[in-house]
């Protein structure tokens, strides 16, 4: 396909940022179409980004025979849907995470995706350790580490302040705050959780909406999952809305030496236990350098059939697993297994 037309359903935040840059940097892809919550925001953002074509909604623009490419950028209640109906009209989709409101609408898209080999239908991907994702599978799987017995993933802040959709069930589903995009940094480098155990808060109970209504939030804004990897090791997922003085980032830790990763600002640090030296920054060797390739990416799997490596939609299926098991688990009070595969 040397012409791709780019219809975007929804372009704010990392769409604008990222999305629609990305596919005008590359040869021969065109962003022909945008619809948004409203045919009137839909004309404001393609007259201000010189979009050629503007639909009353999302449907109109899945049916647009100039649209080979469909970037879905909306809340994640419409996440599925549109991406059910792009794939059923012979599209391509880019779905941003998170995939869906829960694993049963994941697998949908699964089977759909299943159903129809000839698109390509790939989840951007967890960014925040892509620089660094190569080299720490590489020293875990040359034993630098020794047997790994603990990882703690950590992250804080922004959450009351942001989107209010991130809040509302009726939105987000069974997402919360970064905890598919965090495990998801996580099965790169290891084993899948076998099971989980989580205790949530809800610290801030209402969220301003954009138009000046309070809701009350039904979704933590302070989390901390415990889940058993296959193999052995201890995963800590601790995330909050109350900031913390550590960065954010992931400490993994097994019996020769421990890695921790921090992305804001970014370092990479090895610590050698028993030596007495300070952490080292660990060098990425040539050729290991990760980094933010989504729309190249998506472009060259529709061209030549590339596969999707960041992300494929069996991947997000594990993140929504994953994400299932914790909702359960807070509910519950007690263990649950997190569904393999």
């Amino acid at each position: 396909m040397d012409r791709i037309g780019v219809g975007f359903v929804g372009l704010g935040g990392i769409a604008r940022s990222r999305h629609l840059p990305g596919f005008r940097a590359l040869p021969g892809v065109e962003v022909v179409a945008v619809a948004a919550s409203s045919v009137e925001s839909a004309r404001r953002t393609a007259a201000e980004l010189g979009i050629p074509r503007v639909h009353d909604d999302w449907p109109s623009l899945v049916a647009d025979p100039a649209v080979d490419l469909v970037v879905v950028a909306t809340w994640p209640d419409l996440h599925v849907p549109v991406t059910l109906a792009a794939l059923a009209a012979g599209k391509h989709v880019l779905c941003q995470a998170r995939l869906a409101m829960d694993l049963a609408e994941a697998d949908a898209v699964a089977e759909a995706a299943r159903r129809h080999p000839g698109q390509v239908v790939m989840v951007v991907p967890s960014p925040m350790t892509l620089a660094w994702d190569a080299t720490i599978a590489r020293l875990i799987r040359e034993g630098t580490l020794g047997e790994v017995r603990s990882v703690r993933m950590a992250s804080s802040g922004g959450v009351t302040a942001s989107d209010p959709w991130r809040r509302l069930r009726r939105h987000s589903g069974k997402n919360v705050m970064s905890l598919g995009i965090l495990y998801e940094a996580l099965l790169r480098w290891l084993p899948a959780a076998v099971s989980v155990s989580a205790t949530g808060r809800i610290a801030e109970p209402e969220v301003r909406l954009a138009d000046g209504r309070v809701e009350r939030a039904d979704i933590p804004d302070h989390l901390v999952v415990v889940a058993e990897l296959a193999g052995g090791a201890i995963l800590t997922i601790d995330l909050s809305a109350t900031p913390r003085p550590e960065p954010d980032g992931v400490t993994i830790a097994g019996t020769a030496g421990a890695l921790t990763l921090a992305w804001d600002p970014p370092a990479l640090l090895r610590h050698r236990p028993g030596t007495g030296s300070a952490p080292a920054p660990v060098p990425v060797l040539p050729g290991e350098a990760g980094g933010w390739r989504v729309e190249e990416e998506i472009v060259a799997a529709i061209r030549t059939g590339a596969p999707v490596t960041r992300t494929d939609v069996g991947t997000a299926v594990a993140y929504m697993a994953f994400t299932d098991a914790v909702d359960a688990a807070l509910r519950s009070g007690g263990r649950v297994p997190v569904r393999a595969g």
